[in-house]
């Protein structure tokens, strides 16, 4: 039960942090009718400098997530042999 949950966490987490900020990035530029990267040049420093830190972060607590629960599987794996 404790995989399944992990399992659930990190795609929750994938979905709603990970994937939500290209995908708004990507809306910006379509509203503007400009390309990504000339979308992203246009934002404001600020925006630009507290998007990142809190893309990155999420960034490194997605990968804890995933290498807790890569870490769970070979534990349940070795286990079950």
């Amino acid at each position: 039960m404790y995989l399944a949950v992990s399992i659930l966490m990190i795609l929750t987490f994938l979905v709603c942090r990970i994937l939500l900020i290209p995908a708004v990035i990507h809306l910006y530029c379509s509203q503007l009718g400009v390309g990504y990267l000339n979308a992203v040049l246009s934002l404001p420093f600020k925006c630009k400098l507290g998007t990142s830190s809190f893309y990155l972060l999420n960034l490194y607590w997605f990968s804890l997530m995933i290498k807790g629960a890569v870490k769970v599987y070979r534990k349940k794996v070795l286990k079950v042999e």
